[in-house]
This record gives C-alpha cells, structure tokens and sequence, in this order.
C-alpha cells in the first residue's frame, strides 16, 4: 500500500564504547530486549546475550568527562562537538564478578526510552 507503515526494527542502534567482546569501539550495534535478554548485535554478525536477571544497573552520564573520571580515572573528553551521553549498564559477570557495559550517544530520546525500559533486578537484600 502507498500509505502502509514499515516494520519499526525492535530496539535501537547505538555507538558501542566498551564491554561487548568482540565489537569495535565507536561503532553501532543493534541493542534491543527479547524475553528475559538484553541483546547486542553489529553487521559482523556476533551477538551478545545478557541475561536481565543480572543486570544491577542502568545509569545515565550527561558529561563524557563524569564518565572518563569514573571508569578511566582520567576527565578528558574527546568531543569536538555536541556533547556525548554515557550509558552504562553494570552487571553480574557470569564468574561473579561485577563488569559493565558502555555505549555514547548525543541526545536521543528513542535511546533515553529504550534504557529506561531495560528491567533491573529488584533485591531486598541491601549489601553495604
């Protein structure tokens, strides 16, 4: 039909910066949620499956150098332009140990929807 409207693709494309085995850094994946998974994609054909139950965080950082400070322990920024935001999803490793993921992105509120919508685990244990 002329006025038909196209398949919308499931989640979002976003810059991966660090995290995913074997996916470049500063290149886009496909990120999107399926059943009880977060999954990630690019064109080179590898897909990562992160089980939502282990997911402890989804965080928003508004300035590159908050992040560069936090994860590098340096402040620099490497934006010439628009500033970036860092999204960070912290996780249980399947060996146990805490790790996290990092994608940039300038503005978007499709990207900002679809990292409010990512589940975390809710515990009522609180470890100090």
């Amino acid at each position: 039909m002329f006025f038909s409207r196209k398949n919308k693709p499931d989640g979002i494309v976003i810059p991966h910066y660090e995290g995913l085995p074997g996916f470049r850094q500063d290149f886009p994946c496909n990120a999107k949620i399926s059943g009880d998974m977060l999954v990630f994609s690019n064109n080179e054909g590898k897909t990562v499956n992160l089980p939502i139950a282990q997911i402890q965080s989804v965080d928003t950082m508004v300035r590159e150098r908050n992040f560069m400070a936090r994860y590098h322990g340096d402040a620099i920024t490497t934006s010439k332009g628009a500033e970036k935001l860092y999204y960070v999803i912290t996780y249980t490793s399947s060996s146990g140990a805490t790790a996290y993921l990092a994608f940039w992105d300038v503005y978007s509120s499709k990207t900002n929807k679809f990292f409010e919508s990512i589940p975390v685990a809710q515990s009522d244990t609180i470890t100090l």
